[in-house]
């Protein structure tokens, strides 16, 4: 059924069309666009759309899967509670300033404090010890006002914040506990302050019996002179890696990427004279050797044998020796990437990171499983060719789950693509992946640009991804299934849309779309014979520019955007019409 134009003028409220739970509830007959400000867009288990509403998230109208934003740090706590650091507001729905707690048991997502909760900025670096939540970041603030200049605790117990002194003046990218209970942090900063400020080249120690600050001191000199990503305790030895080239800084030694810290020697390099070409972003230990993950191009022996590693190298502290983790008989390998996360749990351990595959471009991407006893590589579904489809910030791991966090689209599960977003838990003991969100969440991925509704179906742009499957900026939904408008590999950017005579404009940049030529800033879909079609000629159409809104009156479609030249002939660089703007 086809609606006049005059019935679009006035762009009706998404409030109006929705039911209690938010599904949708579209009037019989209603076609036009929709105002979609204050919503946000979620999937439910059935993949049924649900547009929830919040004033906080204003003119936004994104979609999120676990948390809204990167998730760049986990820790498993004592109760086997997971946190979750990183740079984001909400995790399935719930208020959550870049810090929040997922409890398994009961499949429920909790803030940490309450006046307004979380931190003010970015959290890198999560460690847990003794029932306390260790956090270190770019942030200022803790619950909503308390002074915690980059590092601050949270006691699991009591439900209270805790500072240390005045913290670092600069970021906090790493953070551990010593097996004394001493708060070790790493980063990139140049003094601590207890309540004088005192030099500490970007790796500190906070002494939990005096309560203060010292730098990390070698003979004549402390702390290295370059970022810190990561740190870790192995036989009472503290590993520190990092983007560096010297430690003991004011008596230098040289020593590149890789360090050792003791409360007796001080700094030294691994077995002396071994060195790392590359960064370090990830350790961790299996309380024998020690396993470095990063932008690692080749490890040096202590005698100066090169090994070519890439991306990660395991190291002996018993034998003083690198190895690789190839296959067979830990040869050198070459992930074609990076690792930024390493975790240990049972016989496995697994790295995430952005990285194509092992030894070839259709293995494991950016996340994969490394078995401890056999020695050998295989996804956590136990396929090939799977993996996150973007970059894994962290991996933690609890019993037999594996929590993964970052700014990915997709994983595979047992061959099959599935959406999953920020924050996925796999039950390695399965092969099998799922979300964390509410019986009620879901979602799909992407920056909604527009809604419009067209015979009872609703369009949507600005997806990258619904149902689990991708979509190329344009989807439809007609009740029970979304429908990708034979769109392919070229995606639609931009996305107003607007109805008229029972057909759809898609209004955004250049548009390559099947069937037709390069359609110039808008486009137009004809539900009746699935087609898309241009507004012009295949040599003169749309405008010369970028097309941001559409809107119809007295049955003639309006476009506005940033254009000098409507029906624009590139072959000429001509124009039959002069349109500033709008036309």
């Amino acid at each position: 059924m086809s609606e006049s134009g005059a019935a679009q003028e006035d762009i009706a409220k998404l409030s109006d069309m929705l039911d209690a739970s938010g599904r949708l509830d579209v009037p019989a007959g209603f076609s036009g666009q929709v105002d979609v400000t204050g919503y946000r867009l979620r999937l439910t288990d059935d993949g049924h759309p649900r547009l929830v509403s919040d004033a906080d998230w204003g003119d936004e109208f994104g979609l999120d899967r676990g948390c809204d934003g990167n998730v760049l740090a986990a820790a498993v706590g004592n109760e086997g509670e997971v946190y979750f650091g990183g740079w984001f507001n909400y995790c399935d729905e719930v208020r959550a300033n870049n810090l929040v707690r997922y409890d398994p048991a009961t499949d429920a997502w909790l803030p940490l404090g309450d006046n307004g909760n979380g931190v003010n900025g970015a959290v890198l670096a999560l460690s847990v010890a003794d029932g306390i939540l260790y956090v270190g970041g770019d942030f200022t603030e803790v619950d909503g006002g308390l002074l915690a200049n980059h590092v601050a605790a949270w006691d699991t117990t009591t439900a209270q914040w805790r500072t240390f002194g005045q913290g670092t003046n600069g970021v906090v990218r790493a953070i551990t506990v010593s097996p004394q209970g001493d708060l070790f942090v790493g980063g990139s900063f140049s003094e601590v302050t207890t309540s004088a400020a005192i030099v500490a080249s970007n790796v500190a120690r906070w002494n939990n019996t005096s309560q203060s600050w010292t730098a990390l001191e070698g003979v004549g000199g402390q702390g290295v002179d370059g970022l810190v990503y990561a740190m870790n305790w192995l036989n009472g030895n503290l590993y520190v890696g990092g983007q560096f080239t010297e430690v003991n800084v004011g008596a230098p030694q040289s020593v590149l990427a890789l360090a050792i810290w003791s409360q007796l020697g001080g700094w030294s390099s691994l077995g002396g004279q071994a060195s790392v070409q590359g960064n370090v972003y990830a350790l961790a230990n299996d309380g024998t050797d020690l396993f470095v993950g990063g932008n690692l191009f080749a490890v040096s022996q202590p005698n100066g044998d090169q090994l070519e590693s890439r991306g990660i190298a395991r190291w002996s502290p018993a034998s003083a020796r690198w190895t690789g983790l190839g296959e067979p008989n830990l040869t050198p390998i070459d992930l074609g990437g990076s690792v930024r996360s390493i975790t240990i749990v049972g016989g496995s351990l697994v790295i995430g990171g952005s990285f194509y595959g092992l030894t070839h471009p259709d293995r494991m991407r950016s996340l994969a499983r490394w078995d401890l006893v056999g020695e050998s590589w295989s996804s956590l579904d136990g396929l090939l060719g799977t993996g996150a489809i973007g970059d894994v910030s962290v991996v933690a791991g609890v019993g037999d789950d594996i929590y993964v966090g970052g700014n990915y689209r997709q994983t595979r599960e047992q061959g099959t693509q599935i959406n999953r977003g920020s924050v996925t838990r796999w039950d390695l003991s399965m092969g099998v992946a799922s979300t964390l969100a509410s019986a009620t969440g879901g979602a799909a991925h992407g920056d909604v640009g527009a809604v419009a509704f067209l015979d009872g179906d609703m369009y949507v742009t600005g997806v990258s991804s619904v149902g689990g499957e991708i979509a190329h900026g344009i989807a439809r939904w007609d009740g029970q299934s979304w429908d990708l408008l034979d769109t392919d590999a070229s995606t639609i950017s931009g996305g107003s849309l607007a109805v008229l005579d029972g057909e759809i404009y898609v209004g955004g940049d250049s548009m390559s779309l099947p069937g037709i030529p390069v359609a110039r800033g808008v486009a137009r879909w004809t539900p009746a014979t699935r087609t898309w079609s241009l507004l012009g000629t295949a040599q003169a159409n749309g405008v010369d520019g970028v097309v941001l809104a559409l809107t119809v009156h007295d049955g003639k479609l309006i476009v506005g955007g940033l254009f000098e030249h409507a029906n624009f002939d590139v072959s000429s660089g001509g124009s039959t019409i002069r349109a500033d703007n709008i036309a």
